[in-house]
């Protein structure tokens, strides 16, 4: 009882859902999926996407040196900071932007999404707002609003944005995402997992989805499924540390101690920051060793 209840421990901090936060890109430029974050915070970006982004940047500086007058050179250059997680850059470019062109819906839409990341909630809001008024079809505001009034806990407005977003657009992904958020919160997981099944099957190459349903199947001590989910996330991104994670904590509250210490070691190989990996190996560890113990003497008793 005692192993059970130190696993249980452990394991009920499991991380929360991911959400779904999602920028304008310029015309010409291909839409990624950079500022779709869990808690909240922009994802790494690997060396080679870092270099890139810096190279951008360095063109966006001599397009605005030629034409100081370019907004969209500014807008540019501000997304490149949001996605390298350079929040004041990013904003002093929507700033500028956004004086130099007050009707750049998409510019608002972004200098909120930065200050969410900032948890600014209110001010994020505000620039939401704006988005909506500029464009009143402006589906990447409402989902982002959502995400806003969802954290200042108004999950009255966060229904509704997000259901406002799938009225414009009933095959928007992320609304179904961040809508699954508030029903897991609330305990209704069967809604949650409807909700992240219609996620998939509207994008089934989307990691997301999967990684968030497998916490709800946690949730409902459906470890198969959960697992079967994470595999899938896994699959559609081997670079997802946190499904590995919350892959080796199924395991772990199977009693599969070895699988579960495999999966930290590649979440932390692929984010040695991932301090929630670190503490769940760690635990692994100990309820190896305890059931170590508690085996020990029926061993000795055989010989």
């Amino acid at each position: 009882m005692q192993a059970s209840s130190h696993r249980l421990a452990a394991l009920s901090r499991l991380p929360v859902l991911a959400a779904l936060l999602v920028a304008c890109v310029a015309p010409g430029q291909e839409k990624a999926d950079s500022l779709q974050a869990p808690a909240m915070t922009a994802p790494p970006i690997s060396p080679v996407a870092r270099e890139n982004l810096d190279q951008a940047i360095k063109n966006y500086d001599e397009a605005i040196r030629l034409n100081p007058g370019n907004g969209r050179a500014y807008y540019n250059r501000g997304n490149a900071y949001n996605q390298k997680a350079d929040n004041d850059h990013a904003i002093s470019d929507y700033d500028e932007a956004i004086r130099l062109d007050p009707g750049f819906a998409s510019a608002y839409n972004n200098r909120g999404i930065v200050l969410l990341r900032k948890r600014l909630f209110d001010q994020a809001i505000s620039d939401f707002d704006h988005a909506i008024r500029l464009d009143p079809r402006h589906v990447n505001a409402y989902n982002n609003r959502g995400l806003a009034y969802d954290n200042k806990r108004d999950e009255t407005r966060a229904m509704a944005d997000l259901n406002m977003a799938t009225s414009l657009d009933p095959k928007y992904v992320n609304a179904y995402v961040n809508r699954a958020r508030i029903y897991e919160r609330n305990g209704d997981y069967d809604r949650a997992i409807a909700e992240l099944g219609e996620a998939i099957r509207l994008d089934p190459e989307r990691a997301l989805p999967y990684y968030n349903r497998g916490a709800v199947y946690f949730r409902k001590a459906d470890y198969g499924r959960a697992i079967a989910d994470y595999d899938e996330a896994i699959r559609l991104n081997p670079n997802y540390d946190a499904a590995y994670t919350n892959r080796g904590r199924t395991y772990h509250a199977r009693g599969q101690y070895d699988r579960a210490i495999a999966d930290f070691n590649e979440a932390i190989r692929l984010n040695p920051n991932n301090q929630t990996a670190f503490n769940s190996r760690g635990v692994a560890y100990e309820a190896k060793a305890r059931q170590t113990e508690t085996a020990a003497p029926s061993v000795k008793s055989r010989q």
